[in-house]
């Protein structure tokens, strides 16, 4: 049994099949004011999702920090699944909790990823990847850091100046000095990546930039490795004022779902198959209200029985 529960756990976890097939999925978000905690979401289809626990959070914030941005992911040796987000815990940290079954969590805890001399201003949406070639998470977000990259100063309105920064860690308690993971030449936040089933990596991105020019669009750029290199894909394939992209495999069709947030904040869906432009399909989907962008993962029949046993309905 335990090999088989492995088995399963590397078959939903490695490659597209992270996020592959016909459902059961779950939708891990969040809401504002972003200090409630964190939500969860069943769907069959991947497009019409139904809150448990009667709307209240499955994950609950420490008093007075916030929850938002969470990334969610399953561990590849059958150790559970970790729970990744934006928080105001600690300077130069993310939020962190572990589960073994995705119904009782550890207490929320910080997760420094930066050292206490370097001059951050801020750790926004992190996310993780498994290396499966050096056997190691890649836990990467979206940081400023003071007097870096100074050519693209200004470019934000919040004096912001982002790029996608990194560590690596085996067990979510130490971890590598951090690294810059991906630069384009300006000022970017809310990088997710998958493995393709070619075998290559996507990311998807935020261009964060409003002067002089708003972007504010998704854009797309593929590597060989979840470490890239990153070569970015022609050009964004949303409109502007759109943020917070997670991706999904569904069928044949690539999903992104992400939050457009003007002229009022909405979830937003596109699919792709291969070789083919992105198509918008938010008509055919339908979030409880209030939820915003968050992470997806692939269940079992068995885990979603479970979770809507302990959480109850919609």
């Amino acid at each position: 049994m335990k090999f088989l529960s492995r088995l399963l756990s590397l078959l939903l976890l490695c490659g597209p099949a992270a996020r592959a097939g016909n459902g059961p999925w779950l939708f891990c978000t969040f809401k504002d004011p972003d200090n409630a905690g964190l939500f969860f979401c069943l769907s069959d289809d991947g497009l019409k999702w139904d809150q448990l626990n009667h709307g209240q959070p499955v994950v609950r914030a420490a008093p007075g920090q916030r929850t938002r941005d969470p990334f969610l992911i399953r561990d590849p040796g059958g150790r559970g699944f970790h729970l990744l987000w934006t928080s105001n815990h600690r300077p130069r940290s993310i939020g962190y909790a572990h589960s073994a079954d995705l119904v009782h969590w550890t207490e929320p805890r910080p997760l420094q990823v930066f050292p206490d001399d370097m001059t951050v201003s801020n750790v926004w949406a992190p996310e993780g990847a498994w290396d499966e070639i050096r056997r190691e998470w890649i836990i990467f977000w979206s940081s400023t850091l003071p007097g870096r990259f100074t050519e693209t100063d200004g470019q934000v309105k919040n004096n912001k100046n982002h790029r996608i920064w990194a560590v690596t860690t085996r067990d979510f308690q130490t971890v590598s000095a951090p690294f810059l993971f991906f630069d384009p030449g300006y000022p970017v936040i809310d990088a997710t990546v998958d493995r393709q089933p070619d075998g290559t990596w996507l990311m998807i991105f935020k261009d964060e930039r409003e002067i002089p020019v708003v972007r504010k669009t998704l854009l797309a750029a593929t590597g060989p490795t979840p470490r890239g290199p990153w070569s970015v894909q022609g050009a964004a394939f949303t409109a502007a004022w759109t943020e917070g992209p997670s991706l999904l495999l569904r069928g044949p069709e690539l999903t992104v779902y992400y939050d457009t947030y003007k002229p009022v904040q909405h979830m937003t869906v596109a699919v792709r198959r291969a070789g083919n432009a992105w198509k918008d399909i938010t008509d055919r989907c339908a979030f409880p209200a209030g939820v915003k962008h968050g992470s997806f993962l692939a269940l079992s029949a068995a885990e979603a029985a479970r979770l809507q046993a302990a959480f109850g309905g919609k």
